[in-house]
């Protein structure tokens, strides 16, 4: 019988490739978890500037400066967003921004990352923030009047 020598090299290699691959998928999940988390958070800021827009005693949110606003603060928040395909400017730019009277404003952002490793395959993220708040101020006659606690007084022992 003869003896092959070197099947453990080829083995070891086909090892090392496929550990390789492993890594580079765990490292390309990884930062599109933490990418599509990014956005998600940019659009709830988004909201939430939308929603700042409307003022104390006011029927309905400003629908023109709340869209305004969602979108500056979203483009800010997307500069934070690491493996882009697109610049801030135009995902801030292609999200969609409603704003429903009297007051819930919703925030669309739709944005391409690109893993580190595999970068030639855009990987879309759709993350919708909604949130919804009451514009009118409470008239006073609505105050709830304090608690009082009576407690019973302890009667003496004979």
């Amino acid at each position: 019988m003869k003896k092959e020598r070197g099947q453990a090299l080829v083995l070891v290699a086909l090892g090392i490739v496929a550990l390789a691959a492993m890594l580079a998928l765990f490292v390309n999940a990884a930062a599109f978890i933490i990418g599509s988390r990014a956005v998600a958070r940019a659009a709830e800021d988004a909201a939430v500037a939308g929603l700042r827009t409307a003022r104390s005693g006011e029927a309905n949110i400003n629908a023109t400066l709340a869209d305004q606003q969602a979108r500056n603060v979203l483009r800010a928040e997307l500069g934070n967003v690491r493996f882009m395909s697109e610049s801030p400017a135009a995902a801030a730019g292609s999200a969609v921004v409603n704003v429903y009277a009297p007051g819930m404003v919703q925030v669309t952002a739709n944005v391409h990352l690109c893993p580190p490793l595999w970068s030639c395959i855009p990987y879309s993220v759709n993350r919708v923030a909604t949130l919804e708040t009451t514009v009118n101020v409470a008239p006073a006659a609505t105050k709830v009047p304090p608690i009082t606690i009576v407690l019973p007084t302890p009667t003496p022992m004979p």
